[in-house]
């Protein structure tokens, strides 16, 4: 009887905070939000990187393809520490490529940024999704 009370009482003490430490990194409703505008979100993501540490979540997908591999794909989950800042750069730096804002059929929950090289035939698209505010939650890259 008594193990079992301590083996609750483990439970208890030690796997408490634990939960909790995943609940604050998932709970989005309490972030203060930069703004629901992706637009206005997007121009300060860029710009800050102690923005796009706080707004990306963790663990971040990552999926790579390499067309010329027999379309041969790669996934993984990154966490913070594994990923070098900024993630995403200001927009007069992309000046090889073309930046396209993907919204098929205007949600307003899913937004994607395809930024393309043309030189190097390779391109990114940058996965956000608004729950109570903007987040990244998967990159893409792809190779021809």
């Amino acid at each position: 009887m008594i193990k079992n009370e301590i083996g609750i009482l483990f439970l208890v003490v030690f796997l408490s905070p634990l939960s909790n430490s995943l609940k604050e990194k998932t709970d989005f409703s309490q972030k203060n939000c930069i703004s629901e505008d992706f637009n206005i979100f997007y121009a300060q993501y860029i710009s800050d990187i102690d923005i796009q540490k706080e707004y990306t979540i963790f663990q971040l997908i990552i999926s790579t393809t390499n067309k010329s591999d027999k379309n041969s794909k790669n996934i993984k989950l990154c966490n913070e520490e594994d990923l070098l800042f900024p993630i995403l750069k200001n927009s007069y730096t992309y000046t090889d490529g073309t930046i396209s804002i993907l919204n098929e059929k205007y949600d307003t929950k899913k937004i994607s940024i395809k930024i393309s090289r043309e030189n190097t035939k390779t391109s990114a698209t940058y996965h956000f999704i608004n729950k109570n505010c903007w987040n990244l939650y998967m990159i893409e890259y792809e190779s021809l």
